[in-house]
C-alpha cells in the first residue's frame, strides 16, 4: 500500500480543531481543494456516516470521492473509508488525529490507498506527488481559517 502522511500545529484549541474535523459533511469550509461536499446519511455523528466531495476536474473529467466512517474516537479521531472514487486508487483508508490542549493542536492525517487497474499504476508517482500536495496544502488551508475564526473569536 502507498501511504501519505501529514500533520499540522496549529495556534487553536484541540477543541476548535476536533470541531471543524468532526463536521464531516462539511470539509469544503476549510479545504480549498474539495469544491462541495454533503453527508449521504443521516447519521450526523460517528461511525456510520457517509460523505460526497467534489473534487476540482481533471483534465476535464468530474472527479469525486466518497468517505465511510468505520471508527470514531470523540474528540480523538477517526477513520474512514473510501467506497467509491473517479480516481484509480482502491482499499484507500485513511485516519484523522487531534492532539493538544485549550491554546494548541496538531492535526495528523495518515492515508493508506492502492492503485487501481493499469491506470493507477502507470500514474502511482503522480498520484502519491499529487495526494502529498494536496494534504499538505489541505492542512495549510484549514490553519488559515482555524486560526482567522480563532482571531476574529477573542
Amino acid at each position: 500500500m502507498e501511504t501519505v502522511n501529514h500533520s499540522i500545529s496549529l495556534s487553536v484549541s484541540k477543541q476548535v480543531a476536533w470541531d471543524a474535523l468532526a463536521d464531516f459533511g462539511n470539509p469544503h469550509r476549510y479545504f480549498k481543494g474539495i469544491v462541495d461536499a454533503h453527508l449521504m446519511t443521516d447519521v450526523m455523528s460517528g461511525v456510520g456516516m457517509i460523505r460526497h466531495c467534489d473534487l476540482p476536474k481533471m483534465m476535464g473529467m468530474r472527479q469525486y470521492i466518497d468517505e465511510k466512517i468505520t471508527d470514531w474516537k470523540e474528540g480523538e479521531e477517526f477513520t474512514y473509508i473510501v467506497t467509491e472514487t473517479a480516481a484509480p486508487i482502491k482499499n484507500g483508508i485513511a485516519t484523522w488525529r487531534v492532539t493538544g490542549d485549550e491554546n494548541r493542536s496538531i492535526v495528523s492525517v495518515d492515508i493508506k490507498y492502492e492503485p487501481k487497474g493499469v491506470m493507477g499504476y502507470m500514474m502511482k508517482r503522480m498520484l502519491s506527488k499529487e495526494f502529498n500536495k494536496q494534504i499538505s496544502a489541505g492542512l495549510r488551508d484549514m490553519r488559515a481559517v482555524l486560526e482567522n475564526v480563532e482571531n476574529i473569536a477573542a
